[in-house]
């Protein structure tokens, strides 16, 4: 039988969009104190009034300032996959009638003219001017490029249609400019002459090789380098707080809410956090701060000593599944 979950997983296409949909989610279990197999068997009344008190808790969130009301929607929307993929039918218009309205994004304005072309004045590879017409004229992100192939630009007249995050839940049309249009042709044109032949399977921009499909690390670079060069600063969205970003960080490193990974910041950072070997038992070191001695821990489930979840360190609200292992050894000998 398969399970609900897996159910969530076979739905998103993009690795990229697993990640956060995966974090979103678990933040939603955690608030509600559930888990995926079970929230599928309740009472579709108990579930809506479940998603609604969410909702609600991330309202108030966004009143206090703590979350951002452009983020709601993008923090329900995994909850909505994850529902629908298990039968489980909502009625999703009442509920996001409960959102709050967005706000302006900061610091979002679109790149002037002059600063088009700028940036097109500052590289004479074919490719990366295709790349710039391409992000001028769709308006879709870096990081959506590496995901999109030529069978995802239909022609339109002298312009096209393309298709962004193609066979994900958050795919969107947008419209290529004749001018944008042309150029990528001629890239196009400038592989097959290469010896590689574009064909509709074809990787939409490749990676200086003309046939591997370019990375999405390689792309953002491109683009920082680019820009650097052109002398355009990056546009990027401004956090107003210090905990805005670390928590936009954590999110964006896998780390779930309720439990995180121990980090330290500014004059506690690692750099300056050194441990150091206690004369008395090698296997014991102090921390640098406090002096406290480090004691080693374990995961037990129902009594017995397992495998811990797959992170290095834990600091949850609860404490439960974990112990110290001389408290465990000791109540295991008695």
């Amino acid at each position: 039988m398969i399970k609900p979950i897996q159910r969530f997983y076979d739905a998103i296409k993009s690795e990229h969009t697993l990640k956060p949909y995966t974090n979103y989610l678990n933040d939603f279990f955690g608030y509600a104190n559930t888990d995926a197999d079970s929230i599928v068997i309740l009472q579709l009344k108990q579930i809506e009034d479940t998603v609604y008190q969410y909702i609600v808790h991330l309202k108030m969130r966004t009143e206090k300032g703590t979350l951002s009301p452009n983020s709601v929607n993008t923090m329900i929307c995994p909850i909505q996959l994850f529902l629908e993929q298990n039968d489980v039918v909502l009625n999703w218009k009442k509920l996001k009638r409960m959102f709050p309205r967005r706000a302006a994004a900061a610091n979002q304005a679109p790149y002037h003219q002059k600063d088009i072309e700028k940036i097109l004045g500052a590289t004479t590879s074919l490719r990366n001017k295709a790349i710039i017409h391409f992000l001028a004229s769709t308006g879709c992100r870096v990081g959506a490029i590496p995901e999109l192939d030529v069978s995802n630009v239909i022609p339109v007249g002298d312009g096209a249609v393309v298709t962004i995050y193609p066979g994900d839940i958050e795919e969107y049309k947008t419209c290529l400019t004749p001018e944008a249009y042309k150029v990528l042709q001629d890239y196009f044109e400038f592989r097959n002459l290469r010896g590689y032949p574009v064909t509709q399977d074809s990787p939409l921009f490749c990676d200086k090789s003309n046939y591997n499909r370019i990375s999405r690390e390689a792309s953002k670079n491109l683009m920082k380098i680019i820009l650097s060069t052109a002398g355009i600063k990056q546009k990027s969205n401004l956090r107003k707080s210090v905990k805005g970003t670390i928590s936009y960080i954590l999110s964006h490193a896998g780390i779930k809410k309720r439990r995180h990974t121990l980090t330290w910041w500014g004059e506690l950072s690692y750099s300056k956090l050194t441990l150091q070997k206690d004369d008395e038992d090698e296997h014991k070191h102090r921390c640098s701060q406090c002096n406290a001695v480090y004691r080693p821990l374990i995961y037990f489930k129902d009594g017995y000593r397992c495998e811990p979840p797959p992170t290095v360190v834990l600091i949850a609200d609860d404490p439960y599944g974990w112990s110290y292992l001389e408290d465990f050894n000791r109540t295991s000998t008695t």
